[in-house]
């Protein structure tokens, strides 16, 4: 039976994906890799810094599908733009936990091979770059950053741009929630 860890691995050895070398183009081609056609943006959820954000971050992050299933989230931010993805997967060990693989490029910067593989010095570090699993705090976490006034610049640097200038910042993300998928479907798409 196949994991989460096996899809990730799917993606992380397909050539075409590791190319993309803009930000917006993760989302349409990651989510054309995992379903096999092109998705939509529906009704998506909005994290701001405000009274509902760790609410809104909660729900962005919650996935109800179990351990033979995936997804595909694209969160997108405003004012200044970026497009990332999050596909959560359900861990193979006991206790499972939900865990998130966050995947993006950054056009002009570094392509979606460079994120994953840290190899380059325009792409976030080790420790707020790419990592296999990121946990529902890790990732919570990272929402929040990105959106409080205070740190939002900072943020934005840790996460995506570690040479991004003081205008670059987050106050709203927006997150829209594919569906889910069967592994087997994701991996045999991929």
């Amino acid at each position: 039976m196949p994991t989460g860890s096996d899809v990730i691995a799917a993606i992380s050895r397909k050539t075409t994906l590791l190319a993309i070398d803009n930000c917006p183009g993760v989302p349409v081609q990651i989510g054309y890799s995992v379903y096999g056609s092109f998705q939509n943006d529906k009704r998506g959820i909005e994290i701001k810094n405000d009274h509902a954000r760790q609410r809104n971050i909660n729900e962005a992050i919650y996935f109800g599908g179990g351990k033979t299933e995936t997804s595909v989230w694209h969160f997108s931010t405003s004012p200044a733009v970026h497009h990332f993805v999050v596909i959560p997967w359900v861990t193979e060990r006991v206790p499972s936990e939900t865990v998130y693989t966050v995947l993006m490029a950054y056009e002009g910067k570094y392509n979606l091979d460079k994120y994953v593989k840290g190899i380059d010095a325009e792409a976030p570090g080790t420790e707020h770059g790419y990592k296999a699993h990121w946990t529902a705090k890790q990732l919570s976490e990272m929402l929040s950053e990105l959106v409080v006034d205070e740190t939002a610049n900072a943020a934005w640097k840790k996460y995506f741009d570690p040479r991004a200038s003081a205008d670059k910042k987050a106050t709203k993300i927006t997150c829209y929630k594919y569906k889910n998928i069967t592994l087997q479907a994701a991996l045999d798409n991929i």
